[in-house]
């Protein structure tokens, strides 16, 4: 059995001007909105 089954590693590089952009539609403001969740979530290595 392998030992790393299951494990996931991702790596998402991203320019910070996005958390801060300009949204006409909701379907942007999800977008940015899952973007900021992810960033408060994330893990930063290095």
């Amino acid at each position: 059995m392998d030992e790393f089954q299951g494990q996931r590693l991702a790596v998402v590089v991203l320019c910070e001007r996005l958390l801060d952009a300009a949204v006409r539609t909701p379907g942007q403001l999800r977008q940015v909105n899952a973007l900021c969740r992810l960033v408060e979530m994330a893990t930063v290595l290095g």
